[in-house]
């Protein structure tokens, strides 16, 4: 081939690639952006399949039919995220295992010079700082939301908003960073300056306040998550470590997930291989979000019943305790026996002081106590609330909240 015919060959394929881009901005969906670029939607089917061909050669036929997420970056700052993501791709044996979390496919990965004056515009106004040379990657779309947009927007539908300022009928349209403000607004949530966005500091992590605050929300209004969301990833870290692969950048907005109509869980996704590494970053574990979250897949009912089991389990190991100093047991037996006489005289307050003496006298073992009351309540079940009740009244020693799940615990019979 001649040297015209080639330099004719690459003018054609970059006026191409160009054209492909433009389209793909004014026709795509534009659903998320960091430090280095942006990410679209695009459905192929608004492109001419011969034109995509050109661009990307390792398309499919199947893929031409189907909805992609194209990501516009900054020259040279995708192409290892790329390679890395392929490799997490292929050690997750190509998304085929059911039971694990999948991988968006990249399908393929382009460094760019641009040309054309209005695609420099678009992309710059896009937010793409430096638009004559750029990064493109494709990949499969993963629809759903993300952990943070999905609590998010469960939060604010149950939360009484101040001045009827959100808009509860809509929050599946707001955009995230809308979404974002509402969010902390409502919950009174501490919120990451300019600077700390820049760095990628987001309103979870910026402080512990933040953290404990939006768990106790989660639990107050009843917001359970799907154990098998974190089970998925699990599974699938475990192949990632497994190839020496890391992640090193899980979460809330890069683990997403997709429900059917009933919220029944479909699939698991694991995405943005920005930060992928062959090693662990110091101090930080994949498997932090994982862990913090775990525990947030209970009901509250079911987060009831399983206090109660450790509060029944602390009990008998207070009791096993005590009771493995030998000079122990003789306190115990006076202990037990003081209980039964003061409840016979089915006085709440007397009950309430005696409480509180053997509390004192065991050096506030408060374990050894609803041990001690636990085999007096089958008979006693009025008595002995109304006695608490005035333990949580009279008691200067601290710890109400003890009491008052002791009465929960009582009441479920245990």
């Amino acid at each position: 081939m001649r040297g015209n015919e080639i330099e004719q060959q690459n003018t054609e394929q970059q006026n191409e690639t160009e054209s492909f881009l433009l389209l793909g901005l004014e026709k795509g969906e534009k659903i998320n952006e960091g430090n280095n670029g942006v990410i679209f939607q695009i459905d192929l089917k608004d492109f001419h399949p011969l034109t995509i061909k050109h661009v990307f050669p390792e398309i499919t036929d199947e893929d031409l039919l189907a909805i992609k997420a194209l990501k516009i970056y900054q020259h040279g700052a995708i192409e290892r995220e790329a390679d890395y993501q392929k490799r997490a791709y292929e050690a997750n044996g190509g998304n085929t295992d059911p039971q694990s979390a999948k991988i968006p496919r990249p399908i393929s990965c382009r460094e760019l010079h641009i040309d054309l004056e209005s695609l420099k515009s678009k992309l710059k106004k896009s937010g793409i700082a430096n638009p004559e040379m750029v990064s493109v990657m494709l990949m499969d779309y993963v629809p759903g939301d993300d952990l943070a947009t999905y609590f998010y927007k469960k939060l604010l539908a149950v939360i009484p908003s101040k001045k009827g300022m959100v808009d509860k009928e809509n929050l599946d349209l707001l955009p995230f960073d809308q979404l974002e403000e509402d969010f902390c607004e409502a919950l009174n949530l501490t919120v990451p300056t300019p600077e700390q966005k820049a760095r990628g500091v987001d309103i979870i992590w910026i402080d512990k306040n933040n953290q404990e605050i939006i768990e106790r929300k989660l639990e107050k209004y009843d917001i359970a998550f799907d154990p098998k969301i974190f089970d998925r990833l699990t599974r699938t870290l475990n192949k990632l470590h497994k190839a020496g692969l890391y992640h090193n950048d899980i979460h809330e907005r890069n683990i997403k997930f997709i429900l059917d109509e009933q919220g029944k869980l479909i699939d698991v996704y694991l995405i943005d291989f920005g930060l992928a590494n062959e090693r662990q970053e110091e101090g930080d574990s994949d498997f932090d979000t994982i862990h913090r979250y775990e525990r947030l897949t209970l009901s509250k009912a079911e987060r009831e019943k399983q206090k109660l089991e450790e509060l029944k389990h602390s009990f008998k190991i207070a009791r096993e305790t005590f009771l493995k100093n030998p000079s122990n047991a003789s306190d115990f037996r006076l202990y037990r026996e003081d209980l039964k006489e003061v409840v016979e005289s089915n006085n709440p307050k007397k009950v309430a002081e005696k409480i509180i003496s053997i509390l004192s006298f065991s050096g506030n073992n408060y374990d050894l106590v609803g041990g001690l009351l636990q085999p007096l309540f089958k008979e006693n079940e009025s008595l002995l609330i109304d006695s608490l009740r005035n333990v949580v009244s009279l008691s200067k020693l601290g710890r109400p909240q003890f009491w008052l799940d002791l009465i929960k615990f009582f009441r479920a019979k245990n």
